[in-house]
């Protein structure tokens, strides 16, 4: 995989910007829907995630090629190695829950993953099921991990960065003076440091982290429409 090379600022610039264009295009995106008096948030949400996600795979296409070409041969060993990073994944969100049951007792028993998605439900089926199943599999690990890979070539300060850029990412919009904010935080970075380390052990395969994000949603995503009938 390509490295940032000495004194290369391109890359850093690069990602730079697409982290401040993820921070603002839902207010963009709302300002000019609402100057176009269309005041559906879905509509305005939906948009402003594709367009996102179409622009992501476009400035990374060749890594997403080169993961692809590099999954292997063996679709039995894929299949293993998928089931074990998602089986690794819900063993660390097991063990950072009970740490966080010790530091902060709770009535729910609900993951921090499989709550997300039940809230985000709430709002929309169909937005939940893009937002979770589409956009936080391809266009959030190329984010957090693709990105920040070809800048920081370093594999722990690569680890440590992008996880706590995303546990951040993820709990900045909620309520700061929750007890649980701390939980929260060290819940989406435990999870999101699992899955950088099983990054780095595969070749920086961007597209496998991605199959193992996949199947880690898509059970919290079973169980909710399981109870929805």
């Amino acid at each position: 995989m390509r490295r940032l090379k000495k004194g290369n600022t391109t890359e850093l610039l690069k990602v730079f910007i697409i982290f401040i264009v993820y921070l603002i295009y839902n207010s963009v995106f709302q300002t000019i829907f609402e100057a176009l008096n269309v005041h559906n948030g879905i509509i305005t949400m939906f948009t402003g995630d594709v367009l996102f996600l179409i622009g992501m795979m476009w400035l990374y296409r060749k890594e997403l090629k080169n993961s692809l070409d590099h999954l292997g041969k063996s679709k039995r060993k894929f299949i293993f190695k998928v089931l074990l990073g998602v089986i690794i994944l819900f063993a660390v969100n097991m063990i950072v829950g009970i740490i966080g049951e010790v530091l902060v007792p709770s009535d729910t028993i609900s993951d921090d993953n499989t709550t997300s998605i039940y809230n985000l439900s709430q709002i929309s089926f169909a937005y939940t099921l893009f937002k979770t199943m589409v956009f936080g599999v391809i266009a959030e690990e190329l984010l957090f991990k693709q990105s920040l890979r070809n800048v920081i070539p370093n594999n722990v300060l690569f680890v440590i960065s992008s996880s706590l850029i995303y546990a951040v990412m993820n709990v900045i919009y909620g309520d700061l003076n929750s007890p649980y904010l701390l939980t929260d935080t060290l819940s989406y970075f435990a999870v999101s440091a699992a899955l950088a380390t099983m990054y780095i052990k595969n070749n920086d395969n961007i597209v496998f982290i991605m199959f193992i994000k996949f199947f880690y949603n898509l059970i919290p995503m079973c169980i909710m429409i399981a109870g929805m009938f």
